[in-house]
């Protein structure tokens, strides 16, 4: 069975047709599935949107969580209650096209995590992101995290990964962080333990991040990330 974890935080203006289109995919393509969302704290409509869906298909399941967890903090309960293998998160605004997980899937033949990249070759990326953000972007993946971690990888943050359940029994309940330096951390510690890595290109669509602001969210990326190299040293 696969699992499909998708963490959320007032997204209830794209929740529903994200899992509607994943949904579509896996009918037809891997039936045997499970979709857990991960509610983060919603103060909007997300929650009672996901339990209808629930409702409506056995399949999709809402973890509800009152108080704020963080990405990273609703990523590690969703992953650590999903039942299938391979277990795969994905965003909740939909960014990717439904039909790669497909290219995930295809990529753990021969990996223990998967990562869908924005920047490898073959990948290609759609909408206007703000200067700022992309040149955040391009610091964060091209200096901060090989000169940190010795990561080299061309997206580690982004919101489409797959993975083992070994890796995830043996590497998640060792996961400090909550927020969006987690990605970081889940391939370091993926790293060290010997399991194998790779990416595979995915066609991303860019759309407002209601939730992210570069300036602030940098700053305590930054921070965040200082306080990582120090407590895995």
């Amino acid at each position: 069975m696969l699992s499909v974890v998708v963490p959320a935080h007032n997204e209830a203006g794209r929740i529903k047709s994200t899992i509607g289109s994943a949904v579509t995919w896996l009918e037809k393509h891997q039936p045997d599935y499970e979709i857990l969302v991960v509610e983060d704290g919603s103060t909007d409509r997300t929650v009672p949107i996901v339990r209808s869906l629930a409702k409506h298909n056995k399949r999709i399941k809402l973890l509800h969580h009152a108080q704020r967890l963080g990405k990273g903090g609703a990523l590690n309960i969703g992953l650590l209650a999903a039942k299938g293998d391979p277990i795969m998160m994905v965003d909740a605004d939909g960014s990717m096209p439904a039909a790669h997980i497909g290219r995930l899937l295809a990529g753990m033949k021969n990996a223990d995590l998967v990562i869908g990249s924005r920047y490898t070759k073959g990948s290609h990326v759609y909408g206007r992101r703000p200067w700022a953000r992309r040149f955040i972007a391009w610091g964060f993946r091209e200096i901060t995290v090989p000169l940190y971690f010795g990561i080299h990888l061309s997206d580690t943050q982004s919101g489409y990964k797959a993975m083992r359940r070994k890796l995830v029994e043996q590497i998640i309940p060792k996961m400090k962080s909550t927020w969006f330096e987690w990605d970081v951390e889940l391939l370091v510690r993926a790293k060290r333990a010997g399991f194998k890595i790779t990416e595979v290109s995915i066609d991303w669509r860019d759309v407002a991040k209601k939730n992210v602001h570069a300036l602030r969210d940098s700053w305590r990326m930054g921070t965040s990330l200082l306080a990582l190299r120090s407590s895995l040293k």
